[in-house]
């Protein structure tokens, strides 16, 4: 390199084309001309003497010009960032280079190699002024998110509406496409009014129903913009419309024992899809055996349609009639599955003939939809009191035997000689004594046992019904120890 530095470019030219010698095109030799290169523009000057050499008319045979041209592209791979941190002086090299290549036919060859070198200097700087693009248009539509974020509900798609009874709870394809963020409200905050502030107790509804409808809309949202996290996706053809029964049961209070009754009737209107591509009967079974299993493309699950060609998004809509179950399964069985959705997409679709594709989204829909339901059709609102924070402390339970329960707990505990701590007393008598109890607790401290004492205590001190509800398997642990206790059959 002091070589170079001394004799300048007339030493640097017989090193240039030295490199640029066809024998060195072996792969094998990348990383020792990438060094080579590097070294060669380590030198303080080294590019701009070559540039004045060649507006000069120092350098005019082709071979010389095609090595230059050539030892550009060499600086332009090999030197970190050369594209970013030096392309002005990289693109003054190319222009001058085209310059004079552009003036003399024999050098064609040459001209070739310095328009690439030529492009990749402009395309260094386009990519920078698209960067620079996507940059304040990514801080625009993040300043409109957040502006999305502050203003209150409604208006941003064709499913938001500032009175949450007339949000649809399946989501449309307008609200997950919507570049702005969803309304979600925020608890209740001193010097805070929100919008329902007037109204809390509509508030309190409305803020659990955003955010519980926002907590399976999410993974869905996300999943349709990055189109990852989708479950099963199929190639599907429409093949007729149907109509859905829907069954529901319906207990009837007879004189000595309730009855359950299985009460039909007409359900929504849907189109009936085909799954194309041929499997074998084993392959079919197999196939339904694992979307039951995994709980995909079952009855309340979403699915979104979209055109095969250019996976645009067409519908979004709910599985209301699952694939048949395995033992179902023969030769001759169609892959039928049946999808409602809502009247404008079913209109557009009924006469499609385009191969289509079913996705099916993340999350677990038909969990969330009954909750939702419940919490749109709610006028008042139970435990208004507590809830609200309208009262210190929970009154008293006003159940007809209440004061005996809590000395049924104390009798069986007495019975199978089970002593309690002082923290498992103070739930008990906390809960025989209010009409809300929240009973909390880490894993191992009792929070079943205690659930499950109070429960049977109750139906042995009182004539009173019981009602269990729970998110978790905690409930059916419930009715377990109900069972062994011999409380219920």
């Amino acid at each position: 390199m002091e070589a170079v530095q001394i004799g300048g470019v007339k030493t640097l030219i017989p090193i240039v084309r030295a490199l640029a010698h066809p024998k060195w095109k072996d792969p094998k030799f990348d990383i020792a001309l990438d060094i080579c290169a590097r070294e060669l523009f380590n030198v303080a000057g080294l590019l701009e003497r070559l540039i004045d050499a060649i507006q000069a008319k120092q350098i005019q045979t082709a071979p010389d010009l095609k090595a230059i041209s050539e030892f550009g592209i060499m600086i332009a791979f090999a030197v970190p960032n050369a594209l970013n941190h030096h392309n002005d002086l990289l693109r003054r090299f190319s222009l001058a280079l085209l310059d004079s290549c552009a003036r003399d036919p024999e050098t064609l060859a040459a001209l070739r190699v310095s328009e690439r070198l030529h492009q990749l200097t402009a395309g260094a700087e386009s990519v920078a002024e698209q960067m620079q693009e996507v940059a304040i248009a990514g801080f625009a539509a993040m300043n409109k998110r957040v502006a999305g974020l502050r203003r209150g509900p409604g208006g941003r798609h064709s499913n938001d509406y500032a009175n949450f009874r007339d949000i649809s709870i399946v989501p449309t394809m307008d609200e997950l496409l919507s570049a702005e963020m969803p309304f979600l409200p925020t608890a209740p905050r001193p010097g805070v009014r929100g919008f329902l502030a007037d109204d809390p107790e509509t508030e309190l509804l409305d803020r659990h129903f955003r955010l519980l409808r926002e907590d399976f809309i999410a993974s869905v949202r996300e999943a349709q913009a990055k189109e990852t996290g989708f479950s099963v996706i199929f190639e599907v053809k429409v093949t007729g419309v149907e109509l859905h029964a829907f069954r529901k049961k319906e207990v009837c209070e007879a004189d000595d024992e309730d009855e359950i009754k299985i009460i039909h009737g007409p359900g929504p209107i849907g189109l009936k899809l085909t799954i194309l591509g041929y499997r074998s009967p084993q392959q079919e079974i197999d196939l339904v055996e694992t979307l039951c299993r995994r709980r995909q493309l079952q009855n309340g699950s979403l699915i979104v349609l979209r055109n095969k060609e250019d996976a645009l998004p067409l519908a979004i809509g709910r599985v209301v009639r699952a694939l048949r179950e395995p033992n179902e399964l023969n030769e001759n069985t169609a892959r039928e599955i049946g999808i409602t959705f809502d009247n404008a997409a079913l209109t557009r679709l009924i006469n499609e003939q385009r191969t289509l594709e079913l996705i099916g989204m993340p999350g677990s829909f038909f969990a969330y939809e009954p909750v939702l339901n419940c919490l749109q059709k709610l006028r008042t609102l139970p435990f208004r009191e507590e809830l609200l924070g309208e009262v210190e402390e929970s009154p008293a339970p006003e159940y007809f035997g209440r004061e005996n329960v809590l000395r049924t707990v104390e009798q069986q505990m007495q019975d199978r000689d089970i002593k309690l701590d002082v923290a498992q007393q103070a739930a008990f008598e906390h809960a025989c004594s209010h009409r809300m109890a929240l009973i909390v607790g880490p894993p191992g401290t009792g929070k079943s046992f205690i659930g499950a004492e109070l429960a049977s205590s109750l139906l042995r001190a009182t004539d009173e019904k019981l009602l269990v509800l729970c998110y978790t398997n905690h409930g059916e642990k419930v009715l377990i120890y109900f069972r062994f206790t011999r409380c219920i059959d």
